[in-house]
C-alpha cells in the first residue's frame, strides 16, 4: 500500500484515468521516451519520465507541484516548469471567455457527487482552497 490505497486500486485508478485522458485527449500518450530516461540528472530518479516525455511530445510546459525536483539549470529550454495556480492564470489570460466557458460547465456538472455550486461559489472556492486570485479575476472581468 502506498498513499492509503492498495497497489490493485491504484492500478484500477491509473488504468480509469488513463482511458479517460486517451478519450479526451487524443495525443495524450507519449510514446518513445524511454531511451532518454535518467539522461537529465534530476534529483529524483522517479521524476526522469516526466522530463523525457515532456520533450518527446513537444511540451512548452510541465505543470507540478513539484518545482524543487526539476531545477531550472536542468530542463530543456523551451519547457517552462509551472505551478498548477501559475498555468490556470496563464491559461485564462489567454483565453478569460473559454475560461469562463470551462467554469460554467463544471458549475452545471455540480451536484451529482457533492452539493450544487453556481459560477459565483465555485469561483469563490477557486480562490478560497486554491489561491486563483489573478485567475478567478481575470474570469469575473469577462462576467461583467
Amino acid at each position: 500500500m502506498r498513499r492509503g490505497t492498495s497497489e490493485s486500486d491504484a492500478e484500477q485508478r491509473a488504468t480509469w484515468l488513463i482511458s479517460q485522458m486517451s478519450e479526451s485527449f487524443s495525443d495524450s500518450l507519449v510514446t518513445g521516451w524511454e531511451g532518454l530516461d535518467g539522461s537529465f540528472g534530476l534529483p529524483d530518479l522517479n521524476d526522469e519520465h516526466l522530463l523525457t516525455a515532456a520533450v518527446v511530445g513537444g511540451a512548452g510546459a510541465i505543470v507540478t507541484l513539484n518545482a524543487k525536483d526539476l531545477p531550472l539549470p536542468l530542463i530543456p529550454e523551451g519547457i517552462e516548469v509551472l505551478s498548477p495556480i501559475e498555468f490556470a492564470t496563464s491559461t485564462t489570460e489567454l483565453d478569460p471567455f473559454a475560461a469562463l466557458r470551462a467554469v460554467e460547465v463544471i458549475a452545471q456538472r455540480t451536484g451529482t457527487q457533492g452539493p450544487s455550486l453556481n459560477v459565483d461559489q465555485l469561483l469563490d472556492l477557486l480562490v478560497s482552497n486554491y489561491g486563483s486570485d489573478s485567475a478567478v479575476e481575470t474570469i469575473r472581468n469577462v462576467r461583467t
